[in-house]
């Protein structure tokens, strides 16, 4: 991510505001750091966050749906927040 040549993962969070959070946790929890660096970290290198959840349909089955796409902007006190394009 850091490379500047783009990337794609998977987080499990019930909200691209919730991702942004557990992302900060794993950072500090993982790297030892403190939660300043891990916000800066996430605003500098994540620029939007899709949302992807199990939908049940009327039959039963499940399906994947896009549920929220969200923009990583600044926010308060360095903390990147979650600007919601669709949800």
């Amino acid at each position: 991510m850091q490379a500047g040549v783009g990337s794609l993962s998977t987080i499990h969070a019930d909200s691209a505001t919730n991702a942004i959070e557990r992302m900060a946790t794993l950072t500090q929890r993982n790297m030892n750091t403190s939660d300043a660096y891990a916000y800066r970290q996430i605003a500098q290198h994540i620029d939007f966050v899709v949302q992807i959840s199990k939908i049940r349909q009327e039959d039963g089955t499940i399906r994947r749906q896009v549920t929220e796409i969200a923009e990583i902007q600044p926010g308060e006190e360095s903390r990147p927040i979650a600007s919601i394009l669709f949800g």
